[in-house]
């Protein structure tokens, strides 16, 4: 689930989506933007697409700067990560820790105008495809210029391995 924690929520159900837990805290860490998550079906793990960023970039304003990716055999303990997409102006990190203490993590008041080259990667779906390929699509915003934002939907296929 997306939260302003700084971090992705889960919730289990043992009936089929009929009920659920409590929505509890994971490791990865998240800037509000919703994520994508499916079953691989050659494996039966869990597939997780979502907009991955540091508290520290959260309070700078660079929502959906890196569009990361994550395996888990449980939906609890994740590895594997990727990164899909990032903003050239951010590190590429594979994975970022949230903050110890959850809280409410947002943008500061004021953080400036957006840098050059700024790019940002969010809402991602997940589909396989059957020859062992994983497309992933995601509204990408490409620029921004004069108050004005330019982006589109992009689409990649990956070979499922590249997840590995």
């Amino acid at each position: 689930a997306r939260t302003l924690l700084g971090r992705l929520y889960a919730s289990w159900s043992e009936d089929e989506g009929e009920t659920w837990s409590v929505p509890e805290p994971t490791c990865l860490a998240a800037d509000g933007a919703p994520c994508a998550i499916r079953s691989i079906p050659q494996t039966q793990e869990l597939l997780c697409v979502w907009c991955q960023l540091s508290p520290d970039e959260i309070r700078r304003g660079l929502r959906g700067n890196r569009l990361s990716a994550a395996i888990s055999k449980d939906g609890e303990n994740w590895s594997h990560f990727q990164t899909l997409e990032w903003n050239p102006n951010i590190p590429k990190e594979t994975y970022i820790a949230p903050e110890p203490q959850i809280k409410l993590t947002r943008s500061l008041d004021d953080v400036g105008l957006l840098q050059e080259g700024y790019v940002s990667s969010r809402y991602p779906s997940i589909a396989f495809l059957d020859n062992d390929e994983v497309l992933i699509s995601y509204y990408h915003m490409t620029g921004y210029t004069d108050g004005n934002i330019f982006g589109a939907t992009k689409n990649r296929i990956l070979p499922l391995s590249w997840f590995y």
